[in-house]
């Protein structure tokens, strides 16, 4: 099961004060580039806010640790109607390394969709069948962006 960590108001300079979420380390894919290696998310501060995903439940400041995906769903569903809201500061979709957990992911779309949030995430679980599957729960309330670390993968994923 993926755990995530939900932060109300983000001090990242690069999002701004938005929600943000980061999803536990297992949820990335071995198949990515910069996996255990060069990953950003791996440095940081960017680190100790995602180490916070795989803690234990820790309630603090309007923030959680250790969500489940139903926990997640009910923090973005607390979020302000029509806020932009950024998924994944680290780890990637639902699901462990290059699997995709489809009903957990379509359990966050359904949250953004239920308070009209304009979320967006990166992902770099990008199979054609994946692919496909984010095609098919296309939503104008979550936007899933397919990391490419090239202009080679870049060619491949448009």
């Amino acid at each position: 099961m993926t755990k995530y960590y939900f932060i109300r108001k983000s001090k990242n300079s690069k999002t701004g004060n938005i929600p943000v979420t980061y999803t536990d380390k297992t949820s990335c894919p071995t198949t990515c580039l910069h996996y255990q290696t060069t990953c950003f998310a791996g440095l940081g501060r960017t680190n100790m806010g995602w180490e916070r995903a795989s803690l234990p439940k820790v309630y603090k400041n309007k923030n959680a640790s250790g969500l489940t995906v139903a926990e997640l769903a009910g923090y973005i569903r607390t979020i302000k109607t029509g806020s932009i809201f950024r998924h994944n500061i680290g780890g990637d979709l639902p699901g462990k390394g290059n699997q995709l957990n489809k009903a957990e992911l379509k359990a966050i779309i359904h949250a953004c969709e239920n308070r009209n949030l304009k979320g967006f995430c990166y992902t770099h679980k990008k199979t054609p069948s994946q692919i496909a599957f984010y095609q098919k729960t296309r939503s104008s309330n979550f936007v899933i962006n397919l990391s490419a670390d090239s202009i080679v993968t870049g060619k491949q994923v448009v």
